[in-house]
């Protein structure tokens, strides 16, 4: 059920982001390529992942703003 839904967003959002002028970032474009060792218990990042993420993120905000 969940694979199906998430699916189904992965889909429509950058659709809906397009349509509404706001940014979208799927955050398995972040992680997916990397090593092991990202999540602690298959669902939830451990400090590597956390650090990771926060890190594009943070470059991708500092893009946004930077452009402004």
């Amino acid at each position: 059920y969940n694979a199906k839904v998430y699916e189904i967003l992965r889909s429509r959002l950058p659709r809906h982001a397009e349509e509404n002028h706001y940014r979208y970032v799927d955050a398995d474009d972040i992680i997916s390529g990397t090593e092991d060792g990202i999540f602690f218990d298959y669902v939830h990042m451990g400090e590597r992942g956390n650090r990771l993420f926060g890190e594009e993120m943070a470059r991708l905000v500092h893009g946004i703003e930077s452009s402004r």
